[in-house]
């Protein structure tokens, strides 16, 4: 279904775009993008949904910001569109949209010979396989040789919950290589991880979340050459591209949901009513030693 949907993506923006313009694809991109998820969203509501009906069931059931709606029903072709969206879902059963839209946003796209095009799954691999090519897989499995830890179990998760470990290692021994080219399960539990960062501050603030995305081998240690070596390549541009997507696609949620904000919100006041007790004590000053 992932293939079927990038190919009608790109079948419309080829239709509509401007080719010197990036700006125009990117923003095509997301057009349609946006009116083939919120088809899928009102096939869920009503199976037997029409063309001309999706905005209205978006907009009775407030999945979509009434500011923005008008807009994407609006763009070219939006219903033809709309109705050859809802003939690749009418060929499945039990969609998973959360998931779905997950697969879909993991592979990019590129203009190639005059054409928009989304590459990726070379050799069928999952989610953010499709992202690198044999030869970057190669270098990361010859850089993971460098420094210990390579087999290390990846993700946060891991560490605090004995069954999302075992998924991940069997994600592991699928992926068979030193980058990671898969999409670890989500944890909600609580956690500690310390480093050289201010988001736990920040956190008291407020409502934080983060992700982490590979942007080199495994187990990877931090501040090394084994990181500058994949930063300047395409496996840190990759990377940073697809975190800037995850983070885009959080504040389209947001945006559309405001009720996400507000559990957010509320979520945030509960868990910090006791206050925030910074462990650096008020009159302490950076030391040089001799």
């Amino acid at each position: 279904m992932i293939v079927k949907l990038h190919s009608l993506v790109a079948k419309y923006m080829n239709k509509t775009i401007n080719l010197e313009v990036w700006e125009d694809i990117r923003k095509k991109y997301f057009e349609y993008s946006y009116l083939a998820f919120m088809a899928l969203c009102a096939h869920e509501m009503k199976s037997d949904c029409a063309a001309n009906e999706i905005g209205e069931i978006i907009g009775t059931n407030g999945i979509v910001e009434e500011a923005i709606l008008p807009y994407i029903i609006k763009i070219k072709d939006s219903y033809e569109f709309i109705s050859e969206v809802l003939s690749i879902i009418n060929d499945y059963e039990d969609i998973d949209i959360n998931c779905l839209y997950q697969n879909y946003i993991a592979t990019d796209f590129s203009v190639v010979d005059g054409e928009v095009k989304f590459q990726g799954g070379k050799d069928s691999r999952d989610i953010l396989g499709s992202y690198y090519t044999q030869e970057e897989f190669a270098y990361g499995d010859a850089l993971a040789k460098t420094y210990p830890g390579s087999d290390n179990v990846p993700g946060i998760g891991a560490r605090y919950d004995r069954e999302m470990k075992e998924q991940v290692e069997e994600m592991q021994k699928k992926n068979g290589h030193a980058m990671n080219a898969f999409l670890a399960p989500l944890y909600k539990g609580d956690a500690f991880h310390a480093g050289s960062t201010d988001v736990g501050d920040v956190s008291w603030l407020t409502p934080t979340a983060q992700i982490h995305v590979a942007s080199w081998p495994n187990g990877c240690p931090g501040h090394s050459w084994q990181n500058v070596s994949c930063d300047r390549t395409e496996i840190g541009h990759k990377a940073a591209v697809h975190a800037g997507k995850v983070l885009a696609a959080a504040a389209i949620d947001l945006f559309a949901r405001p009720e996400l904000l507000k559990e957010a919100r509320a979520e945030f006041e509960k868990r910090t009513e006791s206050g925030y007790v910074c462990p650096i004590p008020e009159d302490a000053v950076p030391v040089v030693p001799d």
